[in-house]
């Protein structure tokens, strides 16, 4: 019961939040710049709180942006701003993460564009990880994004702006001189194990996916390892023909949901047998029965609850007859995507909700691995998440 009132009382702020970024407000928080006030009506009563300009504050945005789209580096920004004794957002020193945040999360100062008039909301989502439920988040797509023009929030103009965009882009091309490797949550990750020991196989030197418990601990004499690229085509040509081998995708889909399908049915039930109680308390409301207020109350919140888990469960995909060609332009975009930064924790979800398991076995020849793949042939939970990370419109 608690875990259904702490979902309720969650959608609740998440309705509220998207009707204040439609409005142009703030949803939640307070950017550095602003502050808190409060509407005054013109006959003195204080109203809702708002967000407004901070004068002060609003001129360091303004000397970061100007500072920025001169050349000077993020960290001896961070460090005239600490020898001139400004405080940060978090009231200590500056550090160049409150400066340079992340591009593609709107996070730093320079990546916010509510300093533009703008309020984005929807950035990032939370998703779980199918092998072992921890909760990421993950980049929305834009178009699932909530943006609002405020003038009352600018602070920089739009040429500001824009000339510290071009900025930021020019900078990026200096960073990808740096190693493929580097900072890098790789996709096979959690996938690759080692044939002879059983334990995980990480990536080492020269893109090679090693033995863990040879490298650490030399508990394994498999000193073999296969080059990632390899196993990353190898998994894509198992992919192909795994689709491939599906003649019916109607009766893939109607296998893989029949438990979700049936507790779907009987959830309705459920609801519908709720109702016919709902309209015996109604009349025991009117015929004054004592008891029956505060069970009417009950029946409606059940059935709420009933209708909110219904909404969030899977439906027969419509699509179904196109479901070849759809799966086929998902798994294109893996092999297109494959070598982008940005969608590594993407592909990696995806890839967990239909690969079981990446063995590399040593070849009983002298040099080598075999690679072995065992997926999960259920293509149901590929095709919701790809639907749920914006791979499928």
């Amino acid at each position: 019961m608690n875990a259904m009132i702490l979902r309720d009382m969650s959608d609740k702020v998440k309705r509220g939040h998207i009707a204040k970024a439609k409005r142009g407000e703030q949803p939640a928080g307070i950017a550095y710049g602003y502050k808190t006030s409060y509407e005054i009506d013109d006959n003195g009563i204080i109203g809702k709180k708002i967000r407004v300009i901070d004068p002060e504050k609003a001129k360091v945005v303004k000397y970061i942006f100007e500072e920025y789209v001169k050349g000077i580096k993020i960290p001896q920004i961070a460090v005239n701003l600490n020898i001139m004794k400004i405080p940060s957002p978090s009231g200590i020193l500056w550090k160049s993460n409150s400066i340079s945040g992340s591009k593609e999360r709107n996070e730093g100062i320079i990546n916010n564009p509510i300093y533009k008039g703008l309020v984005v909301y929807n950035i990032t989502s939370k998703l779980t990880n199918p092998i072992n439920n921890k909760t990421i988040n993950v980049i929305n797509p834009i178009k699932d994004r909530i943006e609002t023009p405020n003038e009352a929030f600018r602070i920089i103009s739009d040429e500001l702006w824009n000339a510290a965009k071009t900025e930021q882009l020019k900078r990026s091309f200096k960073k990808k001189t740096k190693k493929y490797n580097e900072h890098r949550a790789n996709p096979l990750t959690n996938l690759v194990y080692c044939g002879a020991c059983g334990g995980r196989k990480t990536i080492a030197n020269n893109k090679r996916y090693v033995c863990n418990n040879y490298r650490y601990k030399r508990t394994c004499k498999n000193a073999r390892g296969a080059k990632e690229h390899i196993i990353f085509i190898t998994l894509i040509e198992k992919l192909m023909v795994s689709l491939s081998s599906i003649k019916s995708w109607e009766d893939h889909f109607t296998i893989q949901l029949l438990d979700d399908m049936a507790l779907k049915e009987d959830m309705i039930n459920q609801k519908n047998k709720l109702k016919e109680d709902l309209e015996t308390y109604l009349d025991a409301i009117r015929d004054k029965v004592s008891g029956a207020k505060d069970r009417a109350y009950e029946c409606e919140y059940e059935i709420s609850e009933i209708e909110k888990r219904i909404g969030r469960m899977r439906d027969f995909p419509k699509d179904y007859e196109n479901m070849h060609e759809l799966l086929i332009a998902v798994v294109s975009k893996i092999k297109s995507s494959f070598l982008d930064d940005y969608y590594d924790k993407l592909i990696s979800i995806l890839l967990l909700s239909i690969v079981n398991k990446i063995t590399l076995k040593p070849k009983t020849s002298r040099n080598g691995e075999d690679i072995e793949i065992i997926l999960k042939n259920n293509w149901v939970d590929f095709y919701y998440q790809a639907k749920k990370i914006g791979f499928i419109d």
